[in-house]
């Protein structure tokens, strides 16, 4: 298990696909923020144009509760998508680098590999909710 995690870190650690991840879900706490700076004076969100109406249309108000309910919101939405991309890339990388074949020869077991590959989503998805945590407030 421990050879699989460590191969699964490098793996992670040579891409460029975390540092893309961080990037959308700080795009995320951003536009939340943006958001709240809108809703918070009525006039603004004329001057905004089209971006003030969907921030009007989110339905947040421009208060912590409703901060953090559309960061919430944004997290699910988007974040769908981004573990999911999370989950495709650790998964389907061994079939577009032709190496899924090289794991079945491997001395280290298919559990162990699989359980790797998820103990690496968990941690990644983990550390992607404390950077929203952290750049939302």
């Amino acid at each position: 298990m421990r050879e699989a995690l460590w191969a699964e870190l490098l793996k992670v650690r040579r891409s460029r696909l975390p540092w893309i991840t961080a990037l959308a879900f700080t795009i995320a706490a951003l536009v939340c923020g943006m958001f709240m700076f809108i809703l918070a004076n009525p006039a603004r969100a004329r001057a905004f144009g089209l971006l003030g109406g969907k921030a009007q249309l989110s339905g947040a108000t421009a208060d912590w509760p409703g901060y953090l309910a559309l960061l919430a919101q944004a997290a699910a939405v988007g974040g769908l998508g981004v573990y999911g991309l999370i989950a495709i890339w650790l998964f389907g990388r061994e079939f577009s680098d032709h190496t899924a074949t090289d794991l079945l020869a491997l001395p280290t077991s298919r559990t162990a590999i699989v359980t790797a590959k998820f103990a690496i989503a968990a941690i990644w998805a983990l550390l992607l909710a404390f950077l929203l945590a952290g750049s939302a407030c």
